[in-house]
């Protein structure tokens, strides 16, 4: 009875002593599986912080250029304004000195000349280029200004050669402020084409010329752009000059 009692206790102890290895493989399974997801959350939380670090970074790079850039376009708008201003000075300046030109007798054309007001959409372009600015009201859409423009601005390269677009004779040659060296030429009839912007002359008060013949070399706008500001006068007032110029 006491070897039977014994051996019950001892399968007794062997099935709860399985349960218990049993449950402690149970436990190292799941303490390793458990290491190994928090393993790989901590690799992740690793590459989220490593993520937002670098997300700050960008953003802190992006808010330093962006004032940057708000600093330019202050320091531009200031300068636009202040370089809007003088422009429409110079323009108020040039329109007094053409005005006083124009009353005078316009020099008398020769008879085989042909006149000037008969020569719509057919006369040469002074230079080779594109229009950078039109004639009239135009809008920068950068600052919302708007500025009236009695000529074209034509960008070329600085130091090209702007030709006279039909025979005249030069009543006006020099600098003006604003406009660089000028060229105005009076084609009889009340008809002037003026050329601004140059930055040398080939010209000089009295000249006589043709169209083609060079009056000047192409310098720098106020802006700081090469180009030609070309004006065209009939009857005393600014007239667009692509109405007159050959189709490009």
């Amino acid at each position: 009875q006491t070897l039977g009692r014994a051996s019950r206790l001892m399968q007794h102890i062997a099935r709860d002593d399985g349960r218990r290895l049993g449950a402690y493989r149970d436990t190292a399974t799941a303490l390793t599986e458990t290491r190994a997801r928090l393993a790989d959350r901590q690799r992740e939380a690793r590459a989220l912080e490593n993520e937002a670090r670098a997300r700050l970074m960008a953003a802190e790079l992006a808010y330093s250029r962006k004032q940057e850039l708000l600093a330019t376009i202050e320091q531009e708008s200031g300068q636009r304004e202040r370089w809007l201003a003088a422009l429409v000075e110079a323009r108020a300046r040039l329109d007094s000195t053409v005005t006083e030109i124009t009353p005078r007798p316009s020099i008398p054309a020769p008879a085989a000349r042909v006149p000037f007001t008969t020569r719509r959409r057919q006369l040469p372009w002074p230079l080779e280029g594109p229009v950078a600015r039109g004639f009239g009201r135009q809008r920068d859409t950068r600052f919302g200004t708007t500025t009236l423009s009695n000529g074209l601005t034509i960008a070329a390269a600085g130091g090209t050669a702007a030709r006279a677009i039909h025979p005249g004779t030069v009543v006006f040659a020099g600098p003006f402020s604003g406009h660089g060296q000028v060229v105005i030429v009076d084609h009889g009839q009340q008809s002037y084409t003026l050329y601004g912007y140059l930055s040398g002359l080939r010209v000089q008060r009295g000249t006589a010329v043709d169209a083609g013949t060079p009056v000047g070399d192409v310098g720098e706008a106020p802006d700081g752009t090469a180009g030609l500001y070309l004006e065209v006068r009939v009857d005393g007032r600014p007239v667009d000059p692509v109405l007159w110029l050959k189709r490009p």
